[in-house]
């Protein structure tokens, strides 16, 4: 009977969204921003591609073009959430960066790390 009790718990964490803490790096919230963007736009794995469906000065948000509908069980007809939030803060000399994904992109968290920490020396 315990153990049906961790059933919801571990459903909810399931579905969290996935953080990554805080990196800071030698570089503009602009420059970072553009990478961040150039590595969503070369991105292929994301059903259909990336859409940038919010910008601005230290915010981006990207969602899947065709994200996936389920065809059966408990979310049947229900489209999986494919979504990156990229958030910067800093100003022109060092950039603060925090990347936050829905379960099903935890993938391109990695990707963008790694496509800054080639370009930009952390700090």
């Amino acid at each position: 009977m315990r153990r049906l009790l961790w059933v919801p718990v571990l459903v909810l964490a399931a579905c969290a969204p996935r953080f990554q803490p805080p990196v800071t790096y030698a570089a503009s919230r602009a420059q970072v921003l553009a990478t961040v963007a150039q590595t969503l736009e070369t991105d292929r794995r994301a059903p259909g591609g990336w859409n940038i469906v919010q910008r601005d000065e230290g915010y981006l948000k990207a969602e899947a073009r065709s994200p996936r509908v389920f065809a059966d069980g408990p979310n049947a007809g229900i489209r999986e959430s494919v979504t990156v939030m990229v958030s910067v803060a800093g100003d022109e000399t060092v950039a603060t960066v925090s990347i936050s994904t829905s379960p099903a992109a935890a993938y391109v968290d990695r990707r963008i790390t790694a496509a800054l920490d080639a370009r930009f020396k952390r700090r």
